[in-house]
């Protein structure tokens, strides 16, 4: 069976074979492998046909520019329709290696033989390599060849002395790099692996430098022995503070899901509590699927197709051959899994995207035994896309590490909610209209704190993107509340209480007030206030959507007291998606192969990969 020639731009101009290609203009026959790639079609188009090729050319180039206005268009309508803050975190600066020490000679201990088991040990970390990595056939002929003077060790050498040295090494510099940090803020979170052997708490820190850079690195990947209880995870979290001398007064916020253990273990530590952003957004999702009639079922037969298909290799072939005949992209179908955020959107549109294939297999094939979608099926998945769609791109956008901070959560809210308000026109079906409006009153449900949180508006308010135009009522009066605290301690009262603390005014005697109602008292004359210049100097602007946060207050040197507030809150992510991806990393260290995995190794292998990643080198 001859391989399936792969698909051109210059297919409508030539019936393609094996070993040639028939111009369908002129039917002169072209010699042509597809080794050699399209050349000769292009030349002979150029020498013979040159109108059709720079109509060709020209469609291209239109075809470029609509995906690039549709982009464009898509960024507009992002209820996060910032620019990209593109941010460095921190990296070693490469060491340069003398010429005395490439000369030492190759002894057990000796510098060449330390500098490549360190480096052994930083590629098992980095690539997630199991640790007997260093005892198999082809990785000890490999070193070998590469380096023959130098003795390999034991797994044991690596796992025991190895890979503690390299967990001590980062620790340290993550102390260093840490030393001098007021204010940092917290995710984390608990996770479980799949055979329920291991268990961790990811505890990750963020801060802004005195460069107004934000940074941010792995505290601990911490094995959890027993309950995931608020117990456990108040001494794992202390002992992470203990380990990098850090004060518990100096955390600003922790920002977690809203699991009771995780909520309990906040509050007893007296710090304050963020519900991730991501995760209400997928509550939200998951209660607005419950409100639609049989969508749940509908849902279930979509995941039991994917498992069908993605078991079945007569199944994937006959979908990819239907695309390929179809002129389709060769895209297969998304599973949803639970605990991956906007997987569920990400599957529907996998299904409205490949329709018209899979209505052919139900046609053609029903051989294959593949749950049928009904057409009243079909317009339920489409319409629920189309509401889902906002909340994904916002899901997206909120997690980059440096793009999304707790600033962005209010703003997006009222952004997203107001684009699906707008989406209602009179063309709009009686159906989507009540789905569009459920949807709403779910999200406003769901995130109602968040706008009375002090944390988040105070947040909000430092971010020159957004200032004090997404409240509903003005931040303005708690701004300056904090302005005249001691600036030794910008916010005493935030974490404990969310509230503006009442005045609570003494008693007057009978006397004075006689007086005060009767006796008329000249107005002291107003005294210079500062920090109310300084604010409203800050406001006298109106907020840019485009600005970078950080290059706006590390360029500002005119708002002092509000700089110290900005370094301090826009330094809380809104999400604790750092949490997630260290899960996702200690989940391919955690394989069924590794069932021997000790949860200390576990903990040192997820940590150390994870920094390394962050420092590029130590």
């Amino acid at each position: 069976m001859s391989a399936k020639l792969s698909k051109s731009k210059y297919d409508e101009f030539f019936k393609r074979r094996s070993n040639c290609a028939e111009c369908v203009v002129c039917h002169k026959v072209i010699k042509f492998s597809t080794s050699a790639g399209t050349n000769s079609l292009k030349y002979h188009l150029a020498k013979f046909h040159s109108n059709e090729l720079k109509k060709l050319n020209d469609e291209e180039s239109a075809s470029k520019r609509r995906k690039l206005d549709e982009l464009e268009s898509e960024r507009l309508q992002s209820t996060i329709p910032f620019e990209p803050v593109s941010r460095t975190v921190c990296k070693a600066s490469s060491s340069s290696v003398s010429l005395d020490n490439q000369l030492t000679k190759w002894t057990e201990t000796g510098v060449k033989t330390k500098e490549i088991e360190e480096e052994i040990i930083k590629m098992i970390a980095v690539d997630v390599m199991p640790l007997r990595t260093v005892e198999k056939e082809g990785f000890i002929r490999l070193m070998k060849t590469v380096a023959p003077r130098f003795k390999l060790k034991s797994r044991k050498y690596y796992s025991e002395t190895m890979l503690p040295q390299l967990e001590t090494r980062l620790k340290k510099r993550i102390k260093n790099e840490m030393k001098g940090v007021h204010h940092f803020a917290v995710t984390s979170d608990g996770w479980s692996s799949k055979d329920g052997k291991h268990s961790l708490l990811a505890i990750t820190a963020h801060w802004i430098d005195q460069t107004f850079t934000p940074k941010y690195v792995i505290l601990g990947a911490s094995a959890i022995k027993g309950r995931h209880t608020a117990e456990n995870f108040i001494t794992l979290f202390n002992r992470s503070l203990e380990n990098y001398e850090l004060k518990r007064e100096s955390v600003t916020a922790i920002v977690r899901d809203g699991h009771r253990a995780m909520e309990a273990f906040t509050s007893r530590m007296a710090i304050a509590g963020i519900h991730c952003y991501s995760h209400n957004l997928q509550l939200v999702l998951r209660d607005f699927i419950e409100t639609i009639d049989n969508m749940k079922t509908t849902i279930e037969k979509l995941k039991k197709y994917v498992r069908k298909v993605s078991k079945s290799s007569v199944s994937r072939d006959i979908l990819i051959e239907i695309q390929n005949e179809e002129s389709m992209p060769n895209r297969m179908l998304q599973k949803e899994t639970e605990v991956r955020w906007s997987s569920m959107y990400l599957m529907l549109k996998s299904f409205v995207t490949n329709r018209k294939a899979i209505t052919i297999i139900q046609l053609d094939h029903p051989e294959l035994a593949l749950p049928e979608i009904s057409l009243d099926e079909w317009d339920k998945i489409t319409e629920l896309l189309e509401i889902l769609k906002t909340a994904a791109d916002t899901t997206k956008s909120i997690q980059s590490r440096f793009y999304a901070p707790l600033s962005v959560v209010i703003p997006s809210l009222r952004v997203m909610i107001h684009k699906m308000q707008r989406s209602l026109n009179g063309d709009t079906s009686e159906t989507r209209s009540i789905h569009v409006q459920k949807f709403i009153t779910l999200l406003e449900e769901r995130t109602e704190s968040y706008h009375s949180n002090t944390i988040l508006r105070t947040a909000t308010f430092c971010d020159p993107r957004f200032k004090d135009s997404y409240f509903t009522n003005s931040h303005k009066d708690h701004i300056l509340r904090i302005l005249r605290s001691d600036s030794q301690n910008i916010v005493s009262d935030d974490f404990a209480d969310q509230s503006i603390p009442e005045i609570v005014e003494k008693p007057t005697s009978l006397f004075n007030q006689f007086l005060m109602d009767n006796c008329p008292i000249e107005e002291a004359p107003k005294k210079h206030d500062s920090l109310q210049e300084e604010l409203d100097e800050y406001l006298r602007t109106p907020p840019i959507s485009t600005s970078d946060p950080y290059d706006y207050w590390r360029l500002k040197t005119d708002l002092p007291e509000l700089k110290k507030l900005a370094h301090k809150y826009l330094s809380i992510p809104s999400t604790s998606s750092e949490s997630e991806r260290l899960f996702s990393l200690s989940g391919l260290v955690c394989t069924p192969k590794r069932s021997s995995l000790k949860p200390e190794t576990l903990d040192q292998l997820t940590f150390c990969s994870a920094n390394l990643k962050i420092f590029g080198d130590i």
